[in-house]
């Protein structure tokens, strides 16, 4: 994969390039939509969380504000979503190019995937800001650039898994986008799992995602390891996740050619 990443890097760089120009082609503000639809999303629920329902709880004695934490979740879990509904389409979109032979269809997930990390970025600035003027700046915030990059790597696996699956099974898109409406209740983002019956916390262990959102709420919102298994259970989840996504994108990658 190293070697891919370095023979292929001018060609990965110039497609990230032309993805991010592509999604807001047309559009009178062009690459605003970019920044501006996911901040007017997170404000919203700034807004409703900091004043129409203000969830407020004491830890360690103190009033915490529950909005910071519904930031530290939603915004991870935005761009995973992002990525996850683009991933299934991406070889059949591009199916000119998947059809050369001597074009390296590899590029192609790797390239929605880096667009859709860096049109997000901003967001991340804003969500860290937003914290820290809430008063939970933190030490456990220099491990953010290393949370950044597992993030990215999830990204990357979830890319190439599903841009292969996608080629053979075109339901695949729906089916994702019903998956993420529900998987946002799902997850420990707008509530607090311990407010839900304890018969049902279960659900939170058994969600994948969920162990990256306790990362990102430990860091932003909490200031340290509450959720200890999490930081475990992560990294080794986006090693088996990167394996198999391109272990299955090589493996599948000599019928794209004939399916599509």
């Amino acid at each position: 994969m190293y070697q891919f990443l370095v023979k292929n890097r001018e060609l990965i760089i110039e497609l990230t390039k032309n993805e991010l120009k592509e999604r807001h082609t047309g559009q009178v503000l062009g690459a605003l939509w970019a920044f501006g639809q996911p901040l007017f999303m997170i404000s919203m629920y700034v807004i409703l969380f900091t004043y129409v329902f203000p969830n407020r709880y004491t830890y360690s004695g103190h009033l915490e504000n529950f909005s910071v934490c519904v930031l530290a979740g939603i915004v991870p879990w935005l761009i995973l979503q992002d990525i996850l509904n683009r991933s299934s389409t991406i070889l059949i979109t591009h199916s000119k190019l998947v059809k050369q032979v001597a074009f390296p269809i590899a590029v192609l997930p790797l390239k929605v995937a880096l667009a859709s990390f860096l049109s997000y970025l901003p967001i991340f600035v804003v969500m860290i800001f937003f914290a820290i003027v809430s008063g939970y700046l933190n030490i456990l915030m220099i491990l953010l650039p290393l949370l950044l990059a597992l993030l990215l790597l999830i990204m990357i696996g979830f890319a190439y898994f599903l841009s292969a699956f996608g080629v053979f099974f075109r339901d695949l898109k729906d089916i994702i986008s019903v998956f993420c409406s529900v998987n946002l209740f799902l997850q420990p983002i707008l509530y607090n799992p311990s407010s839900v019956p304890s018969k049902l916390q279960f659900i939170f262990y058994c969600n994948p995602f969920s162990y990256l959102i306790w990362c990102w709420q430990d860091i932003i919102f909490w200031g340290h390891p509450v959720h200890l298994i999490a930081w475990f259970v992560l990294p080794s989840s986006v090693v088996f996740l990167l394996f198999v996504g391109i272990r299955f994108f090589n493996l599948t990658k000599r019928y794209f050619g004939e399916i599509i």
